[in-house]
């Protein structure tokens, strides 16, 4: 069952100045049974809510578009029942960014950097008591952007950035069998961040009157601490049966590929589109 809300507010001094406030809400309330179990008690019970309010600010000027924002977010899960896949926990975020835009004739630059920070709180029983366990990350992240429309025919797009994400709690704290998967998933309490380095390109050429569309990127990316979820041996034995194994581990990782599609419009009323992508 899943509970979503969301309010939004604008403010207008005029339209060089605008201030947005929004706030949502989502709670997601998830039970698996057991078919071979004669009970109405699910055999995992999660209750995930998490509330979020994002403020930016946009300021136009000349040729320039500049967007000063903020989030602040709060996340709980409350887990029950007989089978363990995740703990309890509580995650606060907060970031702050900001963005600045420039449009002239025919070029359109961006730039973008923004920082984030996460604490994570966890939650365990034992027969010691209740005890908890609590981790935070922060990192900086950034992009640039170049965009240039050469004519109505030709358009090209030069691309650079790094990002970071923290583990997600399944990578971190998981430690049951995945339904989904049919398989035994173990997580990873000493995950670090993962950070990763991209660059890109596109070009667009339009043809016959736009009848024909090109369009083609390229990117590599590079990334320090890259979570992967691998198989890991011997099988996990329960009173199921063995379950194939995988465990969460980091490693330094490169990611180059393209993606190409292709329109064709004989007609106003026919369209041909092909696509494909290939990663290494």
């Amino acid at each position: 069952m899943q509970v979503t809300g969301k309010v939004k507010h604008v403010y207008y001094t005029d339209s060089r100045h605008i201030l947005h406030t929004q706030f949502s809400y989502q709670r997601n309330h998830r039970k698996e049974f057991d078919l071979d179990r004669i009970s109405d008690k699910p055999e995992l019970d999660l209750v995930l809510s998490t509330a979020q309010l994002d403020m930016w600010y946009e300021h136009k000027h000349d040729n320039w578009m500049h967007t000063y924002g903020s989030v602040v977010s709060i996340q709980e899960n409350v887990w029950d029942g007989s089978r363990f896949f995740i703990p309890n926990y509580r995650s606060y975020q907060a970031a702050g960014y900001y963005i600045a835009r420039y449009n002239k004739y025919k070029n359109d630059l961006e730039m973008g950097i923004r920082y984030d920070y996460r604490d994570l709180t966890t939650f365990r029983n034992n027969n010691s008591g209740r005890t908890s366990d609590e981790r935070n990350w922060s990192n900086f992240s950034g992009t640039l952007n170049y965009q240039r429309t050469v004519s109505t025919q030709l358009q090209y797009t030069l691309y650079t950035g790094i990002a970071w994400r923290p583990p997600s709690i399944n990578e971190l704290y998981v430690n049951g069998l995945h339904h989904g998967t049919s398989s035994f998933e173990i997580g990873n309490a000493q995950l670090k961040n993962e950070t990763g380095y991209k660059t890109g390109a596109r070009i667009l050429l339009n043809g016959f009157d736009s009848a024909v569309q090109f369009d083609a990127y390229v990117y590599n990316q590079f990334f320090i601490g890259f979570i992967n979820l691998v198989p890991d041996t011997p099988a996990t034995l329960t009173i199921r049966g063995a379950y194939p194994t995988f465990r969460f581990v980091q490693t330094t990782a490169n990611l180059s590929g393209y993606d190409v599609k292709l329109t064709i419009r004989p007609t106003d009323y026919i369209q041909l589109h092909t696509a494909f992508s290939v990663v290494y």
